[in-house]
């Protein structure tokens, strides 16, 4: 594919033979299992994440009094009355419950995630591929997944969101494959995770999906439905970080100090902290470059708001489109 497209500085191509190229991207893969079999064997000592913080869940005492018990998970949060995750994640897991041992689930997820991972770059292969499934891309796709950091630094934590990227990958291929109701199945699995893909939402209207939004809802009241037949949906909680968030925002946008620093410790920027996000590399460049962070913070949001909108009133008015179009 693309290799033999790859020229030297003499305009003469670098790989214009198929058997150089075969085995160019054989020593990529073979690279990419041996950084993921390392990554793999360090998973067998170190497996706490996220993850391991929501769980077991208040339903375990009862369900499973042996793991409820197990010394090696003390999360006083997991064990806390309230479901700190969506449905999405419980539902999902809830087979995991019937393990003895937090030991136990780390090393199932150890094998489960990295088949995970491989699905999600077949299904990746398969959906932007097209017709031709050339296995050189497969390998140079799967290459890539296992060398991907985050990727790497979720698999050894036992991370929630490699089931989620498994997911979007999923929703991807239903969506190149105009399978609408698939579509809407998924984007609400995602939903009832984390509420970012409820932006799903105004784009199936704009494309006229309706399939896609009732396979949304349907999928929506399942879920919903057996959660609060399992766990409760009262007993499901955001600790007030909606609120806290909001709060926060309108309370220090007129102070940089407030806005890095201030009380709420969530939002609290800290310089060697592994946390991510577009408020804490404001605060960071801030460290270097005084400048009013919390006002470009809430600046970035508007001009986000309102680039999504103008793309939802243009997206509206050219539906529909034609299907090689539609595909872009």
């Amino acid at each position: 594919m693309f290799f033999c497209r790859l020229e030297s500085r003499g305009g003469g191509p670098i790989i214009a033979n198929p058997v150089r190229r075969n085995l160019l991207v054989a020593a990529l893969l073979a690279l990419a299992l041996a950084r993921f079999g390392a990554v793999a064997y360090r998973g067998l000592t170190y497996s706490i994440g996220d993850f391991y913080s929501t769980l077991p869940g208040a339903y375990v005492e009862t369900f499973n009094p042996t793991l409820w018990a197990s010394p090696d998970l003390t999360d006083s949060v997991g064990k806390a009355g309230s479901y700190r995750r969506g449905p999405t994640q419980y539902l999902t897991s809830l087979p995991l419950s019937l393990l003895d041992s937090y030991r136990q689930i780390a090393l199932v997820l150890l094998v489960v995630y990295a088949l995970l991972i491989a699905g999600a770059a077949v299904v990746m292969w398969r959906a932007f591929g097209g017709p031709s499934r050339d296995p050189i891309l497969l390998a140079l796709i799967l290459s890539a997944s296992l060398v991907f950091y985050p990727t790497l630094q979720a698999y050894v934590a036992r991370e929630f969101e490699l089931v989620i990227m498994a997911a979007t990958a999923m929703l991807f291929a239903a969506a190149l494959g105009r399978r609408e109701t698939a579509i809407g199945a998924w984007a609400a699995y995602l939903s009832l995770y984390k509420f970012l893909p409820l932006a799903l939402l105004p784009l199936l209207v704009a494309r006229r999906w309706w399939r896609a939004l009732a396979g949304f809802a349907v999928t929506a009241v399942v879920m919903l439905a057996a959660s609060h037949a399992v766990f409760g949906l009262q007993n499901f909680s955001s600790d007030g970080f909606v609120q806290g968030f909001a709060a926060n925002i309108l309370s220090t946008i007129g102070s940089t100090e407030q806005f890095c620093h201030g009380p709420f410790h969530l939002l609290r920027y800290a310089p060697q902290s592994h946390d991510v996000s577009v408020r804490f590399a404001l605060c960071g460049i801030n460290e270097r470059v005084p400048y009013p962070a919390a006002a470009s913070y809430v600046a970035l949001i508007v001009m986000t708001l309102l680039v999504l909108a103008y793309g939802f009133l243009r997206a509206e008015r050219r539906a529909p489109l034609a299907p090689d179009v539609e595909q872009w």
